[in-house]
């Protein structure tokens, strides 16, 4: 049984869950949609180009949630879900799930997205445990702050040293680990892994991953509008 940590956005699925999910509260006028569309689409540029301000992002992106209650985000939630993350999910991904699972390995969803979001996600990818950026819930609501630390870059891979102790487990159950991913921003989590694989990758990623001999798959992209 080996350890596997499959990246999310651009990796299982056709997108940035989190940025869809600030287009999805535009459309459903849960902000206000002007502002919060340019800042949406500035954060992600920052994202891609490797200079986002994680902690300003967070913020931004996480105050809608301390605004509504629980009960009508979740719904809200269950609908993105449905409606917007369903239809881009790669069918590789649902095979190569399904290949890891017939290894009997272990598998873990480790995004840099929150796990408002990233929880239900894996849910229908059948993946059971997850590795995300944590939200602050006082009572049951949430507050719109975060805790812990940011799931991003080097901090994937502190928190997976963090998972493994809080399930008993030790840095020598990541041998054979792998490791899965699109972004030159997860070049930490991917060299910490003893089977890295690089999966639609941005073109700083493959040109490193060229360089390093690393395995470089592509899915099937479709054209977006």
């Amino acid at each position: 049984m080996a350890l596997v940590f499959f990246d999310l956005d651009n990796t299982l699925i056709q997108g940035d869950s989190d940025y869809l999910w600030g287009e999805f509260l535009v459309a459903n006028k849960f902000v206000d949609a002007e502002d919060y569309q340019k800042n949406n689409e500035k954060f992600y540029q920052d994202y891609q180009q490797g200079v986002l301000d994680h902690d300003e992002y967070l913020r931004f992106s996480l105050a809608p949630l301390g605004k509504h209650q629980t009960e009508e985000l979740l719904s809200l939630n269950h609908e993105f879900v449905e409606t917007v993350i369903l239809p881009i999910i790669y069918p590789e991904s649902y095979e190569l799930i399904a290949q890891h699972k017939k290894d009997e390995d272990r598998l873990i969803l480790h995004s840099a997205t929150n796990s408002f979001i990233v929880s239900p996600i894996a849910n229908i990818l059948g993946i059971n445990e997850v590795i995300s950026t944590q939200l602050e819930i006082i009572g049951e609501q949430y507050t719109g702050k975060y805790i812990g630390l940011p799931n991003y870059g080097e901090n994937k891979v502190k928190n997976i040293y963090q998972w493994l102790e809080e399930n008993n487990l030790s840095k020598k159950h990541l041998k054979d680990c792998f490791a899965y991913s699109d972004s030159f921003n997860d070049i930490p989590l991917l060299t910490m892994a003893e089977n890295p694989v690089v999966v639609n990758a941005d073109d700083k990623l493959r040109d490193y991953a060229l360089s390093c001999g690393w395995r470089i798959i592509d899915f099937e992209q479709d054209e977006k509008e």
